[in-house]
């Protein structure tokens, strides 16, 4: 499970490293199976030996293809995790920025706490009871705003995240 201390420090950049990585392994595959293909299987080369290199020659290529596949499925899983993890980031930009506004603190828990010394104060004065009123209510409003937004970016981090590791959990298990 994810939490708000976590996804602070979410960045979706650092997956474009590993889908650079992940392309250049796909070029590298894809550039074995090219070789494989064209490798010389004249008519003249017969026999028993021949006949186990061209069954190897196939074997290989199908690897390959599975290797490429499996390389496919990781690059549109990653893929799918920086654009959710951008979109969290977004969300988590929001959330801060009403906090920021109103001077609440977000905890490492994802609750929001209305931390501030400037909340409207009760007066005396009948005339500053609307106004007052206003400030206080428009300050709730905030506070419960802000943790509706805390609360989905830590949902969205959440479907992220499972998702992400299921992929990673099926190509580890050759599942991909």
């Amino acid at each position: 499970m994810v939490t708000w201390s976590d996804i602070r420090r979410w960045n979706s950049a650092a997956f474009q490293p590993v889908l650079e990585a992940l392309a250049e392994d796909r070029k590298r595959v894809l550039r074995a199976h090219w070789e494989l293909e064209c490798s010389d299987t004249s008519q003249d080369w017969q026999g028993k030996t021949a006949d186990l290199a061209a069954a190897r020659r196939v074997q290989l290529q199908e690897r390959c293809q599975v290797l490429v596949d499996a390389i496919d499925a990781l690059i549109a899983a990653t893929t799918k995790a920086q654009s959710g993890t951008y979109a969290v980031e977004l969300t988590v930009s929001e959330a801060c920025s009403i906090a920021d506004q109103y001077g609440f603190e977000i905890l490492g828990s994802g609750q929001v706490a209305d931390a501030s010394d400037d909340r409207a104060q009760p007066t005396e004065d009948p005339e500053d009871f609307p106004r007052n009123l206003a400030e206080l209510t428009a300050r709730l409003n905030a506070l419960e705003r802000t943790q509706k937004v805390v609360e989905l970016a830590l949902q969205k981090a959440e479907k992220v995240d499972r998702m992400y590791s299921e992929a990673l959990g099926n190509a580890v298990q050759g599942g991909i």
